[in-house]
């Protein structure tokens, strides 16, 4: 399985919108929607959580594509190992 994180969906984006988006792709397990209502210059997010054995394939075909005013950018969700972070 592997999560995707989508940005700059168009504002109409539902969950029903980001299933069948992603549905051509393999099985989509959850989709994790992020919109705030009350302030529209946030643009919508969500990760995706995609039962696929090469997820590769829905970022290339979805990344940059337009819907509505808005190219959305696609993406393979990257874990940092603890490692990496810094504390201040």
């Amino acid at each position: 399985m592997a999560t995707i994180f989508i940005s700059s969906l168009p504002f109409r984006a539902d969950e029903a919108f980001i299933r069948n988006l992603f549905s051509p792709y393999g099985r989509v397990v959850s989709v994790d929607l992020h919109a705030d209502w009350v302030n529209p210059t946030h643009e919508p997010y969500a990760y995706v959580d995609l039962e696929t054995s090469d997820p590769k394939l829905a970022v290339d075909a979805l990344d940059g594509q337009k819907f509505g005013q808005n190219h959305i950018r696609v993406h393979e969700r990257v874990i940092l190992p603890t490692s990496a972070v810094k504390t201040v």
